[in-house]
C-alpha cells in the first residue's frame, strides 16, 4: 500500500509539474505576444514620428524658399528705393538750381505781376 501511495503522489506531482509547466508556457506565449504588440505599436509610432519628420522638413524647406524669396523681393525694394530717393535728390537739385538761376530772378516780376492780374478777377 506504501507503493501505491508513492505512486500516486508522484502521479500528483507529475499532473502539478504539468500544469505548473502549462501556466509557464501560457505565461510565456503571452509575453511574447505582448512584446510583439509593443513592437508593432513601436514601429507604427515609428512610421507616424518619419512622416511627421518629414512634413515637417517639407513645412520648414517651403518656409525656407518664402523667406529667400521675400528676402530676393527687399533687396530689389530697397534698389528701387535708393534709385528713387537718387532721382528725387537730383530733381530737388534741378529744381534748386533753376530757382537759383538768373532767369528765374529776372522774370519774378512778371510772376508777380500775373498773379496780380488774376488775383483781381
Amino acid at each position: 500500500m506504501a507503493g501505491q501511495g508513492g505512486a500516486e503522489q508522484t502521479d500528483l506531482l507529475q499532473l502539478q509539474l504539468k500544469t505548473a509547466q502549462q501556466a509557464l508556457e501560457q505565461e510565456y506565449r503571452d509575453r511574447i505576444a505582448d512584446r510583439d504588440a509593443a513592437a508593432a505599436e513601436l514601429a507604427a509610432l515609428r512610421a507616424a514620428a518619419e512622416l511627421d519628420r518629414v512634413r515637417l522638413e517639407t513645412a520648414l524647406a517651403e518656409q525656407a524658399r518664402q523667406i529667400a524669396a521675400l528676402l530676393d523681393g527687399h533687396r530689389a525694394l530697397m534698389v528701387e528705393r535708393r534709385d528713387l530717393q537718387a532721382g528725387l535728390n537730383h530733381s530737388r537739385q534741378e529744381i534748386d538750381a533753376l530757382f537759383a538761376s538768373t532767369s528765374w530772378k529776372v522774370t519774378a516780376p512778371l510772376r508777380r505781376a500775373r498773379l496780380a492780374v488774376a488775383g483781381s478777377r
